[in-house]
């Protein structure tokens, strides 16, 4: 529920379904990534900061952990470490086109469109299908 309601950009509606799945298993990291990005839409600072070091401490090898890091970054304008944690996340999970995107967006923002471009890229490679990075 909560990655279809983010997904129609319903993010307040995607955080409460997010937040409700945490509740009911607090270990599952499995939508970290996405929970974190409709907090940073919400500029849910605190929140997002919450959430990120709470999946750290849950598993540091996780890719959404390290995704909900890099949004905590972004919003606090830490590009550089923003980008490291997105950069992270992809290398502990290399078929998930999800922190590429992330990095990509990261990386536009920091007007490297090039660098951007090539993240994109790799996320299209590994989803043709994947809006986010189109």
């Amino acid at each position: 529920a909560g990655r279809a309601l983010s997904e129609a950009a319903d993010y307040a509606g995607a955080v409460a379904a997010f937040q409700q799945a945490r509740a009911a298993d607090p270990g599952r990291l499995d939508d970290a990534g996405r929970h974190s990005t409709a907090l940073w839409h919400l500029r849910r600072s605190a929140d997002l900061a919450g959430l990120a070091a709470a999946c750290l401490a849950t598993d540091r090898r996780s890719a959404p952990a390290w995704a909900a890091a890099g949004n905590a970054l972004s919003l606090q304008r830490e590009h550089g470490a923003a980008l490291a944690a997105f950069r992270r996340a992809a290398a502990l999970a290399p078929g998930d086109p999800y922190a590429h995107t992330l990095a990509g967006h990261e990386l536009a923002a920091g007007e490297d469109f090039e660098g951007a471009l090539a993240s994109f890229r790799r996320a299209i490679r590994l989803d043709p299908q994947h809006y986010n990075a189109w």
